[in-house]
């Protein structure tokens, strides 16, 4: 078993994705943490490898007809 620890910001920086995400993620539960005080978070690296099995396991598992969200700015609907 990996017994590496990450950074909030590590992480983001590996996922590609901004650190408030990582912070969405963990108070999600969906990425298990340890808070070692009010600002410092430690994220174990098997919690970051099941996060990706379960997304490549929904990908897998799908038919194919799901959508990503669309991005942007939502209509101007009057």
């Amino acid at each position: 078993m990996d017994n590496k620890y990450y950074t909030v910001a590590e992480i983001a920086e590996l996922l590609h994705v901004r650190k408030n995400y990582v912070y969405e993620l963990i108070d999600q539960n969906k990425i298990k943490a340890i808070r070692l005080s009010e600002r410092r978070i430690r994220i174990p690296a098997s919690s970051i490898q099941e996060l990706i099995d379960r997304v490549v396991e929904v990908q897998y598992n799908s038919s194919g007809d799901v959508q990503p969200p669309k991005r942007g700015r939502r209509p101007n609907v009057s």
